[in-house]
């Protein structure tokens, strides 16, 4: 079966405790991660109590962008597995995540796939949440706390495709890919 890399961005020390709730529900995933990478954002207090206080996680600065793309972009440049699954800082991974994310890439054709999130709510849902796309009006699709990316591979064709195309649209390939 693939294996996947799981890259969690933060960049916040106030979230410290869902951090340590997103790493413990990874570790707990009936298909084991290759590797964990926390990637920290513009926060030194948590860059370096991460490194003192999270055992078994690989832990870096965000060396891209500043902000989640930039983060991403660094997580995915550390990944050593053949496919890379996001998840936020703040989410809790049902146990079988990986196996699901995973499962699509059985087909070679498969280059991502995205996962449902279900909020877990501390107060009621307000009632202007969008309720059937667990999202706020007018922001994007939430699936993209819910990710998995196969690295890229010289055979992939839209990888070549996509890497053209921007490379013609900017001058260069970007620095951000997420």
């Amino acid at each position: 079966m693939t294996e996947a890399s799981v890259v969690i961005c933060a960049d916040t020390l106030d979230r410290w405790d869902d951090l340590n709730a997103a790493i413990a529900s990874v570790r707990r995933q009936t298909c084991p991660a290759r590797e964990i990478i926390l990637v920290v954002d513009n926060d030194e207090a948590l860059l370096e109590r991460a490194r003192r206080g999270i055992e078994g996680v690989v832990v870096t600065p965000n060396t891209n962008v500043r902000g989640l793309c930039g983060g991403r972009t660094t997580g995915a440049g550390l990944a050593s597995a053949p496919v890379m699954a996001f998840l936020d800082d703040d989410a809790i991974a049902d146990e079988r995540r990986l196996d699901e994310l995973l499962m699509p890439y059985a087909d070679p054709r498969v280059l991502g796939v995205g996962g449902r999130l279900e909020p877990l709510w501390r107060k009621p849902r307000p009632s202007w949440f969008l309720y059937a796309e667990n999202r706020l009006p007018g922001k994007p699709n939430p699936a993209r706390g819910s990710l998995a990316f196969q690295k890229p591979r010289p055979s992939h064709r839209l990888s070549k495709s996509l890497g053209q195309t921007l490379a013609a649209q900017v001058g260069r390939i970007p620095r951000c890919v997420f």
